[in-house]
This record gives C-alpha cells, structure tokens and sequence, in this order.
C-alpha cells in the first residue's frame, strides 16, 4: 500500500487527522488486535454526538455493549483486511488503489462475480497524480467556487421562490453569484442540457428541490466548505494531498449500485449531491476527478447492511462535518433485506472462506484475549476470588461472538462439497480457536456439530 510510508500525525499530504483516528491507525501499525482496537472505534462513533447532523441512533449502536447491533458491528469489523482499515481511516484509498492493476486490490472484496450485498466506500482523487488529491492553493480556489454557490443559494431561497419575484430585483452581485452557479452546473451536464448566458437565470442544480431540503442543502454546502478549510495552506502549490473526502453507500446490489455514482451525465439532485457539487468545482478550475469506488463490507445475514454502513462511515470519518462528502445519518436507509439466497450464500462464502483475514483477525483476536487473561493470573495473584471472576468475564465478553464466527464457518464446510485442502486447513485453523478459547474458559459449549473426519479426531486429541 502507498500510504504504509505515512506516519500517522497530521501533515501536508494528511491534513485532516483526528486525535481518534490517529490512536486507531498507531494500534494497527503496533500489530494490535482488532479486539483491542475496536474500543476506540466506540470513540469515533461517540464523536458524532458532538457534530451539527444527528446521530444518535448511530452513537446507541456503538455504546449499547449488550445489544445485537453492538455484537453484529465487533463482527463485521473483524471483516476488514487490515491494510484496507489503514487506508480508509487515513482517506487514502484513491492514493493507495489508483492502478487498477496493483497487488492492493488483492485486499479488497472487489474481484467477487456476484452482486453481493453491504456497503461500499466513493473517493476521489485528481487525473493525473497517481491518486492524489488538490494542493493547497487549489483547494482555496474551491472554497471560493463553494462560497459563490452557497450565496446563489441564499438568494434564490430567499428571493427566487416567490411568484411576484423578477429578476431584474437581483442585486449585481446575486446576478454574478447566480452566473457563476450555473456555470459550476455545467461542468457535469451534457452539452445539449447546459445553461447558455443568453437563457433565462433557472434554479441551481443543487436546489432543485423545495422547502427544508433547499435549506438543507445550502447548509451542507457551507459545511462542506468549512471542512476543507483544514485541508488549505494557500501558499502550497507543490504539496498534493494523499488523502481525500468520501462517501459511504450501501446497497442490496453493490456491482448494479455502484456504478451509479459515476458523475458524468447524473443531476446533483442525488444522494451523493455533495460529491457531484464537489467535482463541479474541481472541473471548473480546469482539473478533472477520478472516482473510485470500493466495496468493503460485504455482509451476508439480513439486517447487516444499515450495519455495515453505519460501521465504514465511522471509520472513514465521512460525514460532511468530519471528513466527508456524507450528509444524513447512516444507517437510516429501508435496505434491510438480502432478497436472493443464492448470493447469501455466495456472500458468506466470499468473507469466510475464500479471503484469508477474516480468520487471521479473529485468531488474533483470541490469542491476545487469552494472552491477557494468563497475564492476569500470573502477574496479579493477589486479587480475590471475586476480582478474579469480573476480570474473567470482562475478558471473555467478546469470545462468544468470536466462538460463534467459529462454529458458523464449521457449519459452512459441512455444507459445502469442496473438500479442498486449503479450506479444510481453515476450518482446522478454526478448530483451534475453539479449543484455545474453551481452555480459558472450560463453560464455553462445544461446536453446534461434530465432526467424523479423521484429522479433526487426531487434531482433538493432540495438545494445544
């Protein structure tokens, strides 16, 4: 990955940096855990408390541990390749996926050939620059443009929409700011649809719906604005960003969904308007995008997918007033279903087996929450019985989870007929787990299924 050069701290090429985000990308460089890391996960969502859009709901999924929302979540992160995780939490996955020929790839869930369902990550990245974003002189040329749209906003919600209203009672200044608006427009519209100087003055793009959404809208638009403040050092014009803002979607059909996001010839009235307003601006100052578009969770129970979008638009930090190009809570979407079967099963077939790090997580996962625990009970002998007993349960509280992960991808050889040697070491690999897990805590139930196969019987009896 090109970004595993970067530090994480704050600097021209990673501007945006939060303290939270920089604890969680230190712990995966330390070769921590996910277990151990998924803590300060809880704190980038409990951040999202503090912003102007409300997210409670998101906050409750991350803070309420007994919940299923809360246990589904400590799963999916477990999905996660852990370079990918670096490089969303950075906002470099258009500087670390580029070529579209690169071994990166190989991290990713982008080379299944069924249309999974789950959550995908939108980012952009400058024509040209090997997957960087602007400089900081050109960034403060798009704050501009950002400010011009804002006012055209203003004016028309505030004036425009009365019916008595002409256009010759616009100031000079809201007749330029309108201009230049629909001239922004222009840069994602074909030439048979652009606005001509000699029409009338229309309703900016953006705008083309009425009421709250129309303020709504112009807020965003100012907060959109204010976030790439942090990104601007107007004297640099030699310094390109290797980070940049996203967008996390999700859907029952990432392969047919994603393509959608494509700028070209799309109006900005459209869930990703803040995207498309963007990309408007870096056109007219004469520099063109390239998008790239990511799946990175694949789920595979029904009632995942608000999940997973939840769970990635945390890590990427991509809402419109953290790091983003997202405008409305995560998670809020009616795509609660997975309607075929088939591509369930695909699904599940894809993260458990077919991709390597679901396992390395989880088994390290499980070692150094086993790890913990003997430390405990060598290095502090004095505690009481009762000490004892709280730390064990504190320690263990995730192990079910994981021994569950366990016991379904068990289930999973069972049910299918591949019989190749590779995933019959996976499914020894986690027999392992089990039996790692079980000789810290001797309650745990054993597999839902046993196994007649013999080098599962010789493996039990060997010692761990």
């Amino acid at each position: 990955m090109n970004s595993s050069r970067l530090p994480p701290q704050c600097s021209a090429e990673l501007p945006t940096l939060g303290r939270n985000a920089r604890r969680l990308v230190e712990g995966l460089d330390k070769h921590k855990s996910l277990d151990e890391l998924f803590p300060i996960v809880v704190d980038m969502a409990e951040e999202l408390d503090k912003q102007a859009i409300p997210c409670a709901s998101t906050v409750k999924m991350f803070t309420e541990k007994d919940s299923e929302q809360y246990k589904q979540l400590h799963i999916l992160f477990h999905t996660l390749n852990r370079d990918i995780l670096r490089s969303l939490v950075l906002g470099t996955l258009s500087y670390d996926l580029w070529d579209k020929d690169s071994n990166s790839w190989q991290n990713t869930y982008s080379t299944h050939s069924f249309d999974a369902a789950g959550s995908y990550v939108m980012t952009l990245s400058i024509e040209g620059r090997r997957g960087k974003f602007l400089n900081g002189k050109e960034i403060g040329q798009v704050r501009e443009l950002l400010d011009t749209y804002e006012r055209c906003c203003q004016a028309w919600i505030s004036h425009m929409e009365e019916d008595a209203y002409s256009f010759n009672e616009l100031s000079d200044q809201q007749k330029r700011d309108l201009r230049e608006a629909l001239l922004i427009d222009n840069e994602m519209l074909s030439d048979k649809d652009k606005w001509d100087e000699e029409d009338d003055y229309q309703q900016p793009a953006l705008l083309r719906k009425t009421g709250d959404g129309s303020i709504k809208a112009r807020e965003t638009i100012g907060m959109l604005r204010d976030q790439l403040w942090a990104r601007m050092n107007p004297h640099d014009d030699a310094t390109y960003q290797c980070s940049s803002p996203s967008y996390v979607g999700c859907s029952q059909k990432m392969g047919s969904r994603m393509p959608s996001h494509n700028p070209d010839g799309r109006t900005l009235a459209s869930p990703s308007a803040l995207h498309r307003i963007l990309t408007s601006c870096i056109r007219h100052i004469g520099l063109e995008v390239s998008v790239k578009i990511i799946p990175i969770l694949p789920v595979w129970e029904p009632g995942q997918i608000q999940l997973s979008e939840v769970l990635l638009t945390v890590l990427a930090q991509s809402m419109v007033t953290v790091h983003g190009l997202n405008a409305i809570q995560p998670g809020t979407s009616s795509r609660a279903t997975i309607a075929n079967v088939a591509t369930y099963n695909e699904t599940k077939e894809l993260v458990w087996v077919k991709r390597t790090w679901l396992a390395e997580n989880i088994r390290k996962s499980l070692n150094e929450l086993l790890a913990r625990d003997i430390y405990e009970r060598v290095f502090e002998p004095m505690v009481s019985e009762d000490e004892v007993k709280e730390k064990m349960e504190k320690v263990s509280e995730n192990v079910p989870n994981l021994r569950a992960l366990v016991r379904e991808l068990e289930e999973l050889m069972n049910e299918q007929a591949y019989g190749a040697k590779e995933l019959k070491e996976r499914a020894l690999e986690a027999e392992k787990f089990y039996h790692r897990s079980r000789g810290m805590f001797p309650n745990l139930p054993p597999p839902s299924s046993a196994r007649n196969d013999e080098h599962f019987t010789d493996f039990r009896q060997s010692s761990i």
